[in-house]
């Protein structure tokens, strides 16, 4: 990939970290109401008055409480997963941002309103009061001087930071 496809990823992996976070969000709250509604059952031992029972019979407080925590697994599992996408996610948007950081302030302007912020050619010309044909002389000048640094950085492993999101 060059450093044009990279950037074109760049509001796809924002948004993308936006949606893991509130999927997280919101299994983080219902994990939380599944631990709340275990604590309503006052959880006694099944009766036993010495009657015979058939063996379809069983504690039907029990077997909900079990569906809960398997539940409770489910999704605990679930986030963890999400977490660890996050974590991906991060990783790239850290690796993007950080190239155009080594770019001049009025090219990360424009690097940033283009492809991350997918802002018209409007919305840049009024910001930046660049007319259209410098803004593109602006992203050509800034995607090949990102071309060999972003490259390196996105294409290479480093063993040293965490695929994981920090909890």
């Amino acid at each position: 990939m060059s450093a044009r496809d990279d950037l074109e990823m760049w509001s796809r992996l924002e948004s993308r970290r936006r949606r893991l976070e509130a999927s997280i969000a919101e299994r983080e709250a219902y994990l939380r109401r599944l631990r709340e509604s275990l604590s309503v059952f006052p959880y006694q031992s099944p009766v036993i008055d010495g009657l015979p029972r058939g063996s379809d019979v069983g504690d039907p407080v029990g077997g909900l409480i079990a569906k809960t925590l398997e539940r409770i697994e489910r999704v605990e599992w679930e986030i963890e997963g999400l977490r660890q996408e996050l974590g991906q996610v991060r990783v790239q948007l850290t690796d993007i941002e950080a190239a155009v950081r080594e770019l001049r302030p009025e090219y990360q302007q424009v690097v940033t309103l283009y492809y991350r912020d997918r802002a018209s050619w409007q919305a840049i010309e009024a910001q930046t009061h660049y007319s259209k044909s410098r803004i593109y002389e602006i992203l050509d000048a800034a995607v090949e001087a990102l071309d060999g640094l972003l490259w390196a950085q996105l294409n290479q492993p480093d063993w040293n930071r965490t695929e994981a999101a920090p909890r």
